[in-house]
Parts: C-alpha cells; structure tokens; sequence
C-alpha cells in the first residue's frame, strides 16, 4: 500500500495520480438507464463542485455509484429521496480528492467537506446528517445496511460499481447502458463479466 506525504495509505500505486482533477466538459447526462439524475439547483451545483475537484475516473463513479444505487434500490421497491441519496453518492469520494485529503479516514474526510458544503447552502441539518452518515458509513459493510435507504444505497451502489456486489440483481441492458454513458477504464471490465 503506497502513502500520502502526510504518511496516511492510499490505494496503491499510482492512486494519487488517478486523483488528480482534470475536469472534462462533456455534458452530465439527466437521464442514465431509466434513473433521472436530480436536477434541483443544489444538485446541480453540487456536481459541478465535484466535478471541478476530482479526476473523470471518480467523477463518473460518483455518478455511477448513483445510478446503480437506484437501480438497485427500484429492485427492492425501496422509498427513497432522490436528492439526499444524489448527495450521498455525488460527495461520497471527496475525501480521496487532493483538495480534502486529510489525516482521517478519507470517508470522514469527505464527510466534513460535503457538510460544510451543504451548510454553506443553508440546507438542514437533519439532512446534512442524512448525507454525512452516507458518505462517512459507505465502506462500513454491516452497519450502513441498517440505516435508512438514502445512507445504504451509496453503499450498494459503490459497491455495485467497484465490485460487483448485486449486479446480477438488474437486467444486463441497464448496466450495460450506466457503463457506457459513464465509463471507467478497468472497473466496467469486471462488472459486464458478472
């Protein structure tokens, strides 16, 4: 496992290089496989924020992570409220980005930075804290399945985008669609093949 300057472990080799914002311009779809990405003016400003401060490979996870989220969230005829769980899943790797990198966990990292944020935008704080236990709880398998579905399905759709988990759950077609309007190189790979 490779480190920071600061000492703290990344993801390996390279990782930080991976994390490096090189915003591109191309245009952030509404729709991805039959999910309608929320197009509130907070949506939207929150993923022009993210998207200024991380690298294309995490920005279209983030959304990704959104979209397979929903999906499988649709499976188990979850309620949900779109717009917190957007925020969970848009803000859920600011602290892998250089700009929020700290010495926490990168999880709580980006926890405080997506709160501050909401803050700043007036939002309330029942529902900055909805966001925060998203962010701060999606690697915490066991205990992020227990709370509300806003918080578990950035998880599951994290989860979904990385590794695969619950993949088989939705029709081949959308996930085929969610990687092809939203690509990564290397992790769409071992998802098709599940």
């Amino acid at each position: 496992m490779a480190t920071r300057e600061d000492g703290a472990a990344t993801q390996g080799a390279g990782w930080t290089d991976v994390l490096r914002a090189v915003p591109e311009a191309w245009p952030i779809p509404r729709e991805v496989a039959g999910v309608e990405l929320p197009d509130s003016k907070l949506a939207r400003d929150a993923t022009e924020y993210v998207r200024k401060l991380s690298a294309p490979v995490v920005f279209n996870h983030v959304l990704r992570t959104y979209v397979f989220g929903a999906l499988l969230g649709q499976a188990m005829n979850l309620k949900f409220d779109s717009e917190l769980f957007y925020l969970g899943a848009v803000f859920h790797d600011l602290g892998q980005t250089e700009r929020f990198m700290g010495k926490q966990r990168f999880e709580v990292d980006g926890a405080d930075a997506a709160a501050e944020f909401l803050q700043d935008k007036g939002i309330p704080k029942e529902s900055i804290e909805v966001v925060w236990d998203a962010i701060a709880l999606h690697t915490s398998g066991g205990i992020v399945e227990r709370k509300r579905p806003e918080i578990a399905l950035v998880s599951a759709g994290a989860g979904a985008d990385v590794a695969g988990f619950g993949i088989d759950q939705l029709p081949r077609k959308a996930v085929a669609q969610v990687i092809a309007v939203l690509p990564s190189s290397g992790v769409q790979e071992g998802i098709t093949k599940r």
